[in-house]
């Protein structure tokens, strides 16, 4: 469902309005037997249900409002544009105008949000890496062996590792182009299939939301690194804040305004892990009219 079809529909009820017509009910008739005449009676009444273009835009509008979020209000002007019979049309298309103004105004409170539907990589099903990935991240809090003192590259072995039970990994693949593109650049791990590359990864340490720094590493990532357009991208962040709601919040807000160097196809959404400590957010990017898959892991590293 899209916003703007909805608003455009709203936009067309001045025109659906004039395709009002007045109709004569019959209302009474009689048989005058001295006269042999039979005798009848009526009033007028504007119609508009039978009405083809008025048929097609009640439907196309009853569809769309289908997929907002439902409340009362909703529910309410759904009967009231499935209500239309010819009698009180006029009346209860006013009633249907009115709402219809109110719901343009508050449309952004009523629209839900879906992510594009996206065809998985048959080599390597995205919910399997998802749960790879997080099964690396959730031991490596667990073991006490790391902290917030350790250094990315002892976490990276580590998380490194445990993928390789599973995968085809090559760790710090010098391919692509670098930051300041003098030399090739060094991406932290990346899975192959086949020899083919599949997914890149790309780790960093946060003990604050440093813009400038997580900017770099995505954008080498999407970018610098990956010449090839590979269709998973995960940015793993090990998190070393204090206050690790506060900062997965206001991640979350940058991400959803980040400039990022391909189309968005999805906002940045929040996926639920059942961890506190351990975050999820995913981006649909559209690299040359290919879907690419960006996830971000974020990890809660403690002393």
């Amino acid at each position: 469902m899209e916003k703007e079809r909805i608003i455009e529909l709203i936009d067309k009820s001045s025109l659906i309005k004039s395709k009002f017509q007045t109709e004569n009910i019959t209302m009474f008739s009689s048989y005058d037997y001295r006269t042999n005449k039979r005798t009848s009676g009526g009033m007028d009444f504007e119609m508009i249900y039978k009405d083809p273009e008025f048929q097609l835009w009640r439907d196309e509008l009853c569809l769309e409002i289908a997929q907002l979020k439902q409340d009362e209000f909703v529910t309410d002007l759904m009967k009231q544009l499935n209500g239309f019979t010819g009698w009180g049309d006029k009346s209860r298309f006013q009633r249907v105008e009115s709402k219809l103004q109110v719901l343009g105004e508050h449309i952004d409170e009523y629209v839900v949000e879906s992510t594009p539907v996206v065809i998985e990589d048959e080599r390597i099903p995205e919910h399997v890496l998802v749960d790879k990935i997080t099964r690396a991240l959730t031991k490596l809090q667990r073991n006490h062996n790391y902290d917030a003192s350790s250094s990315e590259d002892t976490m990276n072995d580590y998380v490194r590792d445990i993928l390789d039970e599973s995968y085809q990994i090559k760790d710090q693949t010098r391919q692509g182009e670098s930051q300041k593109g003098d030399d090739a650049g060094e991406v932290d791990i990346q899975i192959c299939v086949d020899g083919l590359p599949l997914v890149m990864i790309e780790a960093l340490i946060l003990d604050s939301l440093k813009k400038q720094y997580l900017q770099e590493h995505i954008n080498k990532v999407l970018t610098k690194y990956d010449p090839n357009g590979c269709p998973y991208v995960a940015v793993i962040i090990y998190a070393t804040v204090a206050r690790f709601e506060s900062f997965y919040s206001k991640l979350l807000e940058y991400l959803n305004e980040y400039d990022f160097p391909y189309e968005k196809k999805s906002d940045v959404q929040d996926v639920n892990t059942d961890y506190t400590e351990y975050r999820h957010a995913q981006v649909i990017l559209n690299r040359s009219g290919q879907n690419v898959r960006v996830h971000f892991m974020v990890a809660h590293i403690t002393n």
